[in-house]
Order: structure tokens, then sequence, then C-alpha cells
């Protein structure tokens, strides 16, 4: 019995040796360096994904509207102004928005655009009544075209950590826009903020490289 276990232990050896050594052998193939650029360009360059972010492109007019109460309470209104451009060759929006909370002074500033390796858009934020920075993940609406986002925030005042979070931007016509925020932690259609766009005026070709 002795001799037969040590007879499989030493095939064992010998077979993983063989296929390591044939495996040293081999030669690792080389990427075609023609194909490997076409790829990289493909997915450096801004593509059609990237058009649907014109609209939010230009100067505003921002109405802030926070339900505190949750959906259905009266709001809490404030007004502001929000200026958004292109960025690194139209392949991010840049916006700075400005307005008031709770009677302070609320700055913003967020980037979005699209990830054609993740094939997701994104979006990135930060604001002065905060000191985290927010970057969510979404899609595109096939039949409405509004943009779904999702993503997490976190709440330490409250104790609350990993809140998950779903914000839509919807399309409407002569350029306005609204973003939707939405509560997951508490529910699907839980919506606590509302901020409307209105444009001062339009151009959606400025850029700024």
């Amino acid at each position: 019995m002795r001799r037969f276990i040590g007879f499989v232990v030493v095939t064992i050896t010998v077979a993983l040796a063989t296929a390591h050594a044939v495996r040293s052998q081999e030669t690792p193939s080389t990427p075609d360096p023609a194909a490997t650029m076409e790829a990289f360009m493909k997915y450096a360059s801004p593509g059609p994904e990237h058009e649907a972010l014109a609209p939010l492109v230009g100067e505003f007019d921002v109405t802030l509207k926070v339900f505190m109460g949750g959906p259905g309470s009266p709001a809490m209104e404030s007004a502001g102004t929000a200026s958004a451009r292109w960025v690194l060759g139209k392949r991010f929006v840049q916006q700075e928005a400005s307005t008031t909370l709770m009677g302070m002074p609320w700055n913003s500033l967020s980037m979005t655009g699209y990830d054609r390796g993740k094939q997701q858009y994104v979006t990135s934020s930060a604001n002065t009544m905060d000191t985290q920075m927010t970057t969510m993940y979404g899609t595109r609406h096939r039949d409405s075209g509004d943009l779904v986002f999702y993503g997490t925030l976190d709440e330490p005042a409250i104790g609350v950590f990993g809140r998950t979070i779903r914000n839509v931007i919807r399309f409407g016509d002569d350029g306005k826009y609204v973003v939707e925020v939405y509560d997951l932690h508490v529910g699907e259609e839980y919506k606590v903020v509302e901020m409307h766009y209105t444009p001062k005026t339009k151009d959606g070709d400025a850029e700024d490289e």
C-alpha cells in the first residue's frame, strides 16, 4: 500500500512538473499594435452617448425643491443659477451651481460623462454643505431618454452610511430639464429633491478644453 501511494505521489509530481515545463516553453502571444491602438482610441474618444449630455450645457436659472417630510409634503423652495460647459474635449460636462438650502448658501460642482469602458454614464459631485464626493453610475432610458443614476451617500450626522439613492434627469421642452433624487433607503419612489433647470441662453457647443 505504501509503495502504491508513493507511486501515485511521484506520478502526480512528474505530471505537474511536465505541465509547468510545457507552459514555460510556450511563447506568449504579442498583441497587435494596430489593433491595440484602435481599441485605445475607441475607449478614449467621445462617442454618440456623449451627445445625450448636450442639453446639460448652458446657463440656467434653477429652482430647488426639497421635500423634508417626504413625497407630497410642502416643498422648501429656493432659487439659484447653474453654469455648465463641456470640458476635456467634450468628454465631460462640468457644472457649477449656486443656490440656498435651509437659509444657507449652497454651492456645488459636478462632472458628468459616459464611461465607454464600463458602458455606463457617470456623475461625480461635491458641495459646500458636505465633505464627501458622491459618484453614481447609470444608463439612458431607451424610450424616454431620461438618464437614471444609482449610488450611495453618507449622512454621518444621523448615523447613516451607504444610503442608496437614485438620481433621474428628465429632459423637457425648450431646453428645460429636471433632476429628481429618490431615497431608496425609505422607498423606491420616495422623492426628496427636485431641481428645475430653465435655460437663460443655450450654447451647446461651448467648450473649455
